[in-house]
């Protein structure tokens, strides 16, 4: 049936960690698959700390990581590229009437 593929799916294939009803906070030790005789949950997709995904091996731990050290850096870049932004899109750098499309206004053509 379809209820038993979508549990077994659920159980073997993504991955779950113990639930600990004895500690308060949120201590993600990962369930072996197919564990059905302790009561587990499904990772959270927003709320899985850093340090608990190398359980996943260490490779998607540093991806992650990267993907933070990105993302700072890019909007980094974007603050300091504002005021160019600013002046391509003045009438300090395209006088008025001479052309007034978006994309040539505010680009550096």
């Amino acid at each position: 049936s379809l209820d038993m593929a979508w549990s077994y799916f659920e159980h073997i294939t993504l991955p779950r960690y113990l639930v600990n009803h004895k500690s308060d906070k949120d201590q993600f030790e990962r369930a072996q698959p197919g564990r059905f005789d302790v009561e587990t949950r499904l990772y959270p997709v927003w709320g899985t700390p850093e340090s608990e995904l190398a359980d996943f091996g260490i490779g998607v731990g540093i991806y992650f990581y990267m993907l933070r050290v990105l993302a700072v850096i890019m909007l980094i870049a974007g603050l300091i590229h504002f005021p160019m932004y600013e002046y391509f899109s003045s009438t300090d750098y395209t006088p008025p009437g001479e052309d007034d499309s978006f994309f040539v206004k505010s680009s550096a053509v």
